[in-house]
């Protein structure tokens, strides 16, 4: 879910059956309605802060951009399944989209052109960022969590303490306390207390 920064009332909504939009989330009934899009199976949507009628959505058949609020989608990266997408905290122009078949993508100018994160896991399904220290990223991948401390030249194997390691789907730190994070997977909730 995404939410206006400039109207808390709307919101976008990415899910497996497409981009849904509310115009008032605390109505009755959430206001909620289908976009028509090019793609179906949308797994996380951003709008950029500055302008918020520019949407990037993360979908099974690639990344697509709207720079009318939804009315019109065109594609902007190739068709390959794309799980989550990330706004860089100390740069708004620079995302990352965690990518399953092409590993960690970047975007420098706020979603308009994509490339690979060379030397990236090869199957991305999450990337977080360290709320204190930017250059430090995650990927959660299958069976693992690879990290990088020079935002995303060079990537290593966390130690998990899990065996056999689950896929890694979700990452999140807490915002105040960059030591504690928590990863979420096919082997359920995990808890790292050293960053």
């Amino acid at each position: 879910v995404a939410i206006d920064p400039r109207d808390s009332k709307k919101a976008w909504a990415a899910s497996s059956f497409g981009l849904y939009r509310s115009e008032d989330v605390t109505a009755a009934s959430g206001g909620w309605k289908r976009l028509e899009t090019p793609f179906r199976y949308s797994t996380d949507v951003l709008l950029d802060p500055e302008d918020p009628v520019w949407l990037i959505v993360a979908a099974h058949d690639g990344i697509f951009a709207s720079a009318d609020g939804g009315k019109g989608f065109r594609r902007v990266f190739a068709e390959v399944p794309v799980r989550r997408l990330l706004r860089d905290h100390s740069n708004p122009r620079h995302l990352w989209a965690a990518s399953d078949g092409r590993g960690l993508l970047e975007s420098l100018d706020g979603g308009e052109h994509w490339s690979k994160v060379e030397g990236s896991p090869y199957i991305c399904h999450c990337v977080a960022q360290d709320p204190v220290f930017p250059q430090r990223l995650f990927c959660g991948t299958e069976g693992e969590i690879r990290f990088s401390l020079d935002g995303g030249t060079v990537w290593t194997k966390a130690v998990m303490g899990i065996d056999p390691a689950p896929a890694v789907y979700a990452i999140a730190f807490d915002p105040q306390n960059n030591r504690l994070a928590m990863a979420g997977g096919t082997g359920g909730l995990y808890r790292s207390e050293d960053g």
